[in-house]
């Protein structure tokens, strides 16, 4: 099954989204990875270097970025995941300062769990990453979402869950979804 195409972003000529230029998604729209980085600096060569090293897929931003001098705090990106051996997708993913409300989630979906520290670790991230899923079992997104956090070092948030996890149990949940179609 294919999903559509997300809609085009309004990027300038250096390939950044500027700030307030497009609607971040809602936490039910997306997966949030909580990011130990100051910035929304984009690091698509870590990205497709991890993609390629631990889990068997390259992503690519369908527009480089060129950062000045000056970190962007907020910036956005259509990153386009194509796993070996499998059909994949492109999503949207875009990078923001935490919130409050972020951590408030992140808290939440630990005491569901009833422990963890996986809130803990979120606190330590000044940002996250928020990849936009087009269903509920979006198995690209969470991809995508694993792959950023095995870079920026943060857990993840469900979108449709209070539910928060590390890399390995992202790599669990994927080897269950492997077994259909990628969305």
């Amino acid at each position: 099954m294919t999903t559509p195409n997300p809609p085009p972003l309004p990027l300038d000529d250096a390939g950044l989204l500027p700030e307030g230029a497009f609607p971040f998604p809602a936490r039910v729209e997306a997966y949030t990875v909580f990011a130990q980085q100051r910035d929304a600096r984009v690091d698509a060569a870590a990205w497709d270097r991890h993609a390629r090293q631990f889990f068997e897929a390259e992503v690519k931003l369908t527009r480089p970025k060129a950062y000045g001098p000056a970190a962007p705090m907020t910036d956005g990106a259509h990153v386009v995941l194509t796993p070996r051996g499998r059909a994949g997708g492109m999503r949207s993913v875009f990078l923001r300062p935490r919130t409050e409300a972020d951590l408030a989630c992140a808290e939440e979906a630990e005491r569901a769990a009833g422990g963890g520290g996986m809130s803990l670790l979120a606190k330590r991230c000044e940002m996250v990453a928020l990849v936009a899923v087009t269903s509920e079992e979006d198995d690209v997104a969470l991809w995508i979402a694993a792959i950023i956090a095995s870079v920026v070092l943060g857990p993840i948030l469900s979108p449709t869950q209070p539910e928060i996890f590390g890399i390995r149990t992202a790599r669990v949940k994927l080897a269950t979804l492997a077994n259909r179609p990628l969305a």
